[in-house]
C-alpha cells in the first residue's frame, strides 16, 4: 500500500493546528454576541434524545398541525446528523452541546481535509494556500460553529473526494468503498449531498462509455464505489419508502420565484463565498458588468484548465470533471429549489459549492510540472491570494462584531422562559419566533407558519389570521401561543440600535405598550385571551370551545 510521506503528514498537522487556532480564536471573539442554536439544531438535538430514549428517529411536528400528535417520524431533515449526535452522546456528552461542537470540530478538520483532497494535484505550498482559503470563506465564518449540518456534511464530501482520487489512482478497492460510504453518509446528513453522488456517478459511468478499451476496469471501479454507498442509501431510502411512500421526503409549500431572480440571488452568494466583498458580488445584479468582467474571467479560467489538461494524470482529470460537474449540478439543484419552494439560505447553499470554484481556480493557474515559474507569476499569484485572504478576514472581523440577534437578546428574558415553562403539560404550544424557546424551556414548541411580510401591518394581520385557523382546528387540548417581536418589528419600533432598547425593556419592563403589541391585540379575535404580557412578549391561549 502506498505510504504517505512524512512531509505530507507534516502539512496536514500544520494545517490542523492553524485550523484549530483560527476556529477557537474566532469563536472566542464572535460567540458572546451570537445565539449558537437554530430551529434546525434544536430539532437535531431533540431527535438524538428521542433515539437514545427508544422513541425512534422522531421529533415534535414543526407546524401546529397535526394537533393531536406530539411526535412524528423525522421527515423534512435527513436523519444522519441526529444519529451521529446520538452516537457521540453515548460517550456522556449532551446532544445540545454536540450539535454545535461537532460542527466546530468539522470546521477544524476541513483545514487539513481540503489539503487531503487536492494534495495530488497541487504542490505543497499551493495546497496549503488553497486549504486555508477554502476553509476561511464567508460561509465558514457564518456557519462554522452554528447548529447546522452544513460543515459536517461538507467535511464528509471533501474526504470522500480525496479518497476517490486515491482509490482510482491505485485501483484500491477498500479506499473506493470508503469513498462511497463517506459520500452516502454526507447525503444521509444533508439532501444537497445528492449532487455529489450524481456527479461522481456520472463521471465514472462516462469513463465506461468513452473508454471502451478499459470498460472492464472502469466498470469494476464504478461498481466498487457504488457498493460503498449502498449500505447507507439502502437504509435511508428503505426507511423513507416504508414511512412516507417515497424515497425523497423533502417537502415545502410551493412558490413562484422568477428564475432570473433565483439565478442572480444564488450567483451573488456564490461570488461572495469565493470573494467576500459586496462590491464584487454586485456583479450578479449588473448584467453588463457580469458579461464584461465575469464572462471573460470564466473563459480565461476555462482556457487555463484546458492548457493544464495534458499535464494531468487520469485521477487529476477525474478531479476536474467531478469538481466542475458537482458545481453545476449542485448549483442547479439550489436554483431549482429556490424557484419551486422559495428555499431560503443561499449563503448556506453557496458554502457547499464555493470551494469547488476555488479548487478549479487553483488547478487552472497551477504551475506546470516542468515549468519554472517566473517572478512575475509569483507576484501576481501572491497579490491575488493576499486579496482573497484580506477580504476573508475583513469579513470575519465585521461578522464577529455585528450586533446581537433577537434570539440572543430574548434568551436573557427569564420571565419569558419561566412563563412558557409553566404552561399546562397537555397544552399545544407554538410561537412566531422559533429557534430558542424549545431548548431554553424544555417544552415541545411548534412554529406558527404563515405568510411573512416586511410590512408590520401585513405581518400582524397574517399572524392573526393564522392563529384563528389554528384555534378552529384545536379542539381536544388547550392551545398557547407566545408572540414575540421579530427583527423587522423591533427595527421599525426602536430603530437601528433596537437591541439596546429591547435589553432595557427586559431588565426594567415598566408599563409600556409597544406599538406592535397594540396592533396585534386590536386584531386578536375573541377566540383567545391574554395569559401574560410584557413589553417583549404576549402569551395568549385559546378559549375552551364552550365559552
Amino acid at each position: 500500500m502506498h505510504k504517505t510521506h512524512p512531509h505530507v503528514l507534516l502539512l496536514y498537522g500544520v494545517l490542523f493546528v492553524i485550523g484549530l487556532a483560527t476556529v477557537l480564536g474566532f469563536i472566542e471573539i464572535a460567540a458572546p454576541a451570537r445565539y449558537l442554536y437554530t430551529s434546525d439544531g434544536i430539532t437535531y438535538a431533540e431527535v438524538a434524545r428521542n433515539i437514545l430514549a427508544g422513541k425512534g428517529i422522531s421529533a415534535t411536528p414543526f407546524a401546529p398541525e397535526p394537533y393531536d400528535v406530539d411526535l412524528e417520524p423525522l421527515r423534512i431533515f435527513q436523519p444522519g446528523y441526529p444519529i451521529l449526535i446520538a452516537a457521540f452522546a453515548l460517550l456522556g456528552m449532551q446532544p445540545e452541546n454536540l450539535v454545535v461542537w461537532l460542527s466546530a470540530g468539522a470546521w477544524v478538520l476541513l483545514f487539513p481535509a481540503f489539503a487531503f483532497a487536492l494534495r495530488s494535484l497541487l504542490p505543497p505550498l499551493w495546497t496549503a494556500v488553497f486549504s486555508y482559503t477554502a476553509a476561511t470563506s464567508s460561509g465558514m465564518f457564518a456557519y462554522g460553529f452554528a447548529a447546522f449540518t452544513d460543515i459536517p456534511s461538507l467535511l464528509l464530501i471533501v474526504i470522500s473526494f480525496g479518497l476517490l482520487l486515491r482509490g482510482l489512482r491505485s485501483d484500491n478497492m477498500p479506499i473506493l468503498l470508503a469513498s462511497g460510504f463517506f459520500a452516502a453518509s454526507a447525503y444521509a446528513m444533508r439532501n444537497t449531498g445528492a449532487a455529489f453522488l450524481i456527479s461522481v456517478g456520472a463521471v465514472l459511468v462516462g469513463y465506461i462509455l468513452i473508454e471502451p478499451t478499459k470498460w472492464k476496469k472502469q466498470t469494476h471501479l464504478t461498481i466498487i464505489w457504488v457498493l460503498g454507498t449502498l449500505p447507507i442509501i439502502a437504509l435511508l431510502w428503505g426507511r423513507n419508502f416504508l414511512l412516507f411512500g417515497s424515497i425523497q421526503t423533502y417537502s415545502h409549500p410551493p412558490a413562484d420565484t422568477p428564475p432570473v431572480l433565483a439565478i442572480r440571488d444564488y450567483l451573488w452568494h456564490l461570488i461572495f463565498e469565493v470573494a467576500p466583498n459586496k462590491t464584487i458580488a454586485q456583479l450578479a445584479w449588473d448584467i453588463k458588468l457580469l458579461l464584461a468582467i465575469g464572462l471573460p474571467a470564466l473563459v480565461f479560467m476555462f482556457i487555463s484548465l484546458r492548457k493544464q489538461w495534458p499535464h494531468l494524470q487520469s485521477a487529476g482529470r477525474t478531479a476536474v470533471l467531478v469538481l466542475g460537474l458537482y458545481l453545476l449540478v449542485g448549483s442547479a439543484m439550489v436554483i431549482y429549489a429556490h424557484i419551486k419552494w422559495d428555499a431560503e439560505g443561499f449563503d448556506r447553499y453557496a458554502l457547499q459549492y464555493g470551494w469547488l470554484f476555488l479548487a478549479l481556480l487553483f488547478i487552472a493557474f497551477n504551475f506546470k510540472p516542468a515549468e519554472k515559474p517566473s517572478f512575475l507569476k509569483f507576484i501576481l499569484a501572491g497579490i491575488a491570494v493576499s486579496a482573497l485572504l484580506i477580504a476573508r478576514w475583513d469579513y470575519a472581523v465585521d461578522y464577529a462584531h455585528q450586533p446581537p440577534g433577537v434570539r440572543q437578546v430574548l434568551v436573557k428574558d427569564r420571565h419569558l422562559i419561566q412563563t412558557v415553562k409553566n404552561i399546562p403539560a397537555n397544552a399545544l404550544i407554538a410561537t412566531n419566533l422559533i429557534g430558542f424557546l424549545p431548548l431554553e424551556t424544555g417544552r415541545p414548541i411548534r412554529n406558527i407558519e404563515f405568510k411573512s411580510s416586511k410590512s408590520i401591518d401585513s405581518y400582524i394581520s397574517n399572524l392573526n389570521q393564522r392563529l384563528n385557523q389554528i384555534a378552529d382546528g384545536v379542539e381536544q387540548r388547550p392551545f398557547y401561543a407566545a408572540i414575540l417581536p421579530t427583527k423587522d418589528i423591533v427595527e421599525a419600533e426602536y430603530g437601528k440600535k433596537w437591541y439596546l432598547t429591547l435589553t432595557q425593556l427586559i431588565n426594567t419592563p415598566g408599563n409600556i405598550d409597544p406599538a406592535w403589541q397594540t396592533l396585534f391585540l386590536e386584531g386578536l379575535s375573541g377566540k383567545f385571551y391574554v395569559v401574560d404580557k410584557t413589553p417583549t412578549m404576549i402569551l395568549i391561549a385559546s378559549r375552551p370551545v364552550n365559552q
